[in-house]
Formats: C-alpha cells, sequence, structure tokens
C-alpha cells in the first residue's frame, strides 16, 4: 500500500497500524533517517513487538526503534526485552489511549514516550541524529527576543534547567551568531543547545551559522519562516519550524540519558538462603 519506497537506514518499525507505519516510514524517509526493517504486525499472530526488539538487539543497522503497540501479550517479557534494549539504543512510542499500566512500563523500560504522531516524528528526527544529552541543562540562543523566551518557557515546562535565553541582535550576521553559539556549547555545564533563528534580508545566512558551529554537544536548530514541522540541516542536524517542537524534543531526549545513566541496581548478597531446602520443599 505504501505509496512510494522506504529509504534505507537506521530506523527499526514495529506497528499495529499499518497506516501509521506507511506514515512514519514516508517521514523518515523524507528526512534521511530512513528504515532498517518494518515489519506491520496486525494482531500478532506470528510476529510481536518483543521479536523485532531481539531482532533489533542484534541487528548492526539499526540504531532507532519506534513502536506502536495496542497490547501486550507478555509485559513482563517486554518490559525485560525493552529495558536491555534501551539501554543500547533509544527505544519511542507514542500512546494512542495512555493507561497508568502501560505509563509505568514504558517508564521503568526506558522507553520514550511521546504524546502524538508529530511529536515521534519530532523526537526520532533528534535522537537519530544527535548524541544523546549527559544532562537536562539547555542553553538557548536566539535572534528573536520573544522566540527565546517561548523556548525557555517551554523548557522549563518539561523540566528542563534553561540558561538563557542568549539573545543576539536581529540582524546578525553567520560569524557573530556562529561564535555566540559556540561560546554557549563550551560551557562545561551545558548538556544540550536550542539554536533559534529567523533569516531575513538583514542577516547574514543563519542556517550556515548552525551548519559551520562546532558545538560537540547534542544541538537542535529552529527556523522560524520553514513550512516544515522537522527536516534536517546538513542531513545532521534537526531544524523545527517552532520552539516549543524543539524544546520538546530535547527534553525527551535528555529524560533518556537520565533513565541510561542511573544505576540499574544489584542482586543483593543473601547468605542465609538454604535454596536445597527451599527446593526439595517446592
Amino acid at each position: 500500500f505504501a505509496a512510494r519506497p522506504a529509504q534505507p537506514g537506521v530506523a527499526g518499525l514495529v506497528m499495529q497500524s499499518g497506516g501509521l507505519g506507511f506514515a512514519l516510514v514516508d517521514h523518515l524517509s523524507r528526512l534521511g533517517i530512513g528504515i532498517s526493517s518494518f515489519a506491520s504486525v496486525g494482531d500478532k499472530a506470528d510476529v510481536s513487538g518483543n521479536d523485532m526488539l531481539l531482532w533489533w538487539e542484534r541487528d548492526d543497522q539499526t540504531r532507532l526503534a519506534v513502536l506502536y503497540l495496542e497490547s501486550f501479550g507478555n509485559p513482563r517479557k517486554f518490559a525485560r526485552t525493552a529495558r536491555r534494549v534501551s539501554c543500547a539504543m533509544p527505544v519511542l512510542t507514542v500512546l494512542a489511549e495512555a493507561t497508568p499500566f502501560q505509563e509505568t512500563l514504558f517508564e521503568q523500560a526506558g522507553v520514550i514516550t511521546t504524546g502524538g504522531f508529530g511529536e515521534l516524528v519530532e523526537a526520532a528526527a533528534l535522537l537519530a541524529t544527535q548524541p544523546v544529552p549527559a544532562g537536562r541543562t539547555v542553553a538557548i540562543l536566539s535572534n528573536v527576543r520573544s522566540a527565546g523566551q517561548l523556548a525557555a518557557h517551554a523548557g522549563t515546562t518539561a523540566g528542563l534547567q534553561v540558561r538563557g535565553p542568549a539573545e543576539t541582535p536581529a540582524p546578525v550576521q553567520a560569524a557573530a551568531f556562529r561564535e555566540t553559539l559556540e561560546q554557549l556549547a563550551a560551557d562545561d555545564e551545558v548538556h544540550a543547545v536550542v539554536a533559534i533563528v529567523l533569516p531575513t534580508g538583514a542577516t547574514g545566512d543563519l542556517e550556515a551559522a548552525i551548519r559551520e558551529a562546532s558545538t560537540r554537544k547534542p544541538l537542535a536548530a529552529v527556523v522560524l519562516t520553514q513550512p516544515e514541522s522537522v527536516r534536517l540541516i546538513d542531513n545532521r542536524i534537526p531544524a523545527y519550524g517552532s520552539p516549543e517542537a524543539a524544546v520538546r524534543a530535547v527534553a525527551r531526549a535528555a529524560g533518556y540519558g537520565a533513565w541510561r545513566a542511573a544505576p540499574r541496581g544489584q542482586v543483593p548478597d543473601l547468605p542465609g538462603v538454604r535454596t536445597a531446602d527451599a527446593r526439595a520443599l517446592v
């Protein structure tokens, strides 16, 4: 049923909705992220989400897993498998009708949940192209004061620690914007950067400034004049159409980073256990 063939790439998809799956294949192909494998599993008569997670765990090509699951045949096995896979790569999902059970299951397994299809695409664009933030502090740079304030508010609401927003003059030239961006990213306490630009006839090539900047930190761009909700600059930097979308994506990536960095726990040493007696009794 797909209107166009999928472009090869790094995202693995398992969907209980073929329609959403085809739409997601189109978006990820357009972005240049591409598809490593795609299973539309329906009622999961023969292939399940657990099966695909196990496959991607051993597949060198897949670097991002995307799930749309309406049911769980074996929630305990899913949690165990997804937790292990999430330690190696981001696992994303969208919740159509979230229940406390589903939310808790995904949270414990390290699965990144999004509130809608658009947010799923936006988060995937960041996680497929940028490193995972090492913390929750984000620096915001903008040549539009009000757009920077919107981003800062969205970041605080999403649980990020916001630096700035730093402002440049509206008609800033590319070299000056790039220099400021690199200075913000060089701060050891900053874990990610959001660069917001409004290109006008008075500015330099601000997209080039973002593309050429050396940040070495997760970077999300916002181009206020672009028609797409998200696209990639130079096939590697996600550019969003709104400040809120960029900050939401960064917040989800930072949450995933915090989960991945948290101690996994350890099996306690219980020297007094009488295993043989217990087995005989059972």
